[in-house]
């Protein structure tokens, strides 16, 4: 169950860079 809670947190702060980088280009 942590390592999925881990992976999850990891795709979340992913993402969240990702959206970052997209809006500040934009």
């Amino acid at each position: 169950r942590n390592k999925w809670d881990f992976l999850l947190f990891l795709i979340l702060e992913t993402l969240a860079m990702l959206v970052t980088g997209v809006i500040t280009s934009i």
